[in-house]
């Protein structure tokens, strides 16, 4: 019963021993693990989120795609449009002072422009992006180099038909209607051409953005769906087209 006894506290007195020598060890693991990193924190730079210690990016950014006149939504960005990104950095509530700080750009991971206090950029939407990442960095703020991204959408050119008739109600006589631009890579709405039709019938309209679509009275009651194609003279691959389904009274 004792030699027992004995055989029993023996394990026990070496299990308390691995325990304490698993434990060491783990100690000194950690240990290392944490000046590993501390080491690390010295060799590379340190980003700062754009909105910690009182620091906020504030970002805007403009297409000059073609809207129409009086739209007042957001422009955006279509291939080949110019972008402009500008910023201001707020520092306290304050626009802090940059001049003497290098500001690099990034457009999708590419460096390509760096200044001092260098607050805003231009570059050209790609051909078959469908958005595009813009990184900002003030290096050597207060210490550290700050960092903004942003995310710029990049859209096709739309078309829409304006139907100036309530509930798309429409009655047998002569009804206007007008192809709006929203978002083309043009100077001017006279640079697209305008195909219309009429339950598949073509409809003469001379390209223009404006048709006049003579409903006769046999029609009443019954479907007119109206569709314009509108294309992009100067580049010809820039198409978008629109479709209403008319009632006619």
């Amino acid at each position: 019963m004792r030699r027992g006894e004995e055989k029993g506290g023996r394990h026990k007195r070496e299990a308390q021993n691995l325990n304490i020598s698993i434990f060491k060890h783990l100690k000194i693991f950690y240990m290392v693990v944490r000046k590993i990193l501390f080491l690390l924190s010295l060799s590379l730079p340190l980003f700062v989120s754009a909105q910690t210690n009182g620091l906020q990016f504030l970002v805007t950014w403009k297409a000059n795609s073609f809207a129409e006149s009086g739209f007042m939504g957001k422009i955006f960005p279509t291939r080949g449009s110019n972008i402009n990104v500008r910023f201001e950095l707020i520092d306290g509530g304050k626009l802090a002072a940059i001049a003497n700080n290098e500001v690099r750009w990034f457009v999708d991971g590419k460096l390509i422009q760096r200044g001092d206090g260098l607050k805003s950029i231009n570059f050209t939407a790609g051909q078959f992006a469908s958005n595009h990442s813009v990184k900002i960095i003030v290096a050597n703020y207060r210490g550290a180099d700050l960092e903004k991204i942003i995310t710029i959408p990049v859209k096709k050119g739309e078309v829409v038909v304006k139907v100036p008739y309530p509930n798309r109600e429409i009655i047998p006589q002569a009804n206007q209607f007008e192809a709006l631009l929203y978002n083309w890579n043009i100077l001017a709405k006279n640079l697209v051409s305008f195909r219309w039709s009429a339950n598949g019938e073509g409809s003469t309209g001379d390209n223009s953005s404006k048709v006049t679509i003579d409903v006769p009275g046999d029609l009443s009651g019954g479907l007119i769906s109206l569709s314009v194609v509108a294309q992009n003279l100067v580049n010809e691959i820039d198409i978008a087209n629109a479709s209403v389904n008319l009632l006619v009274k």
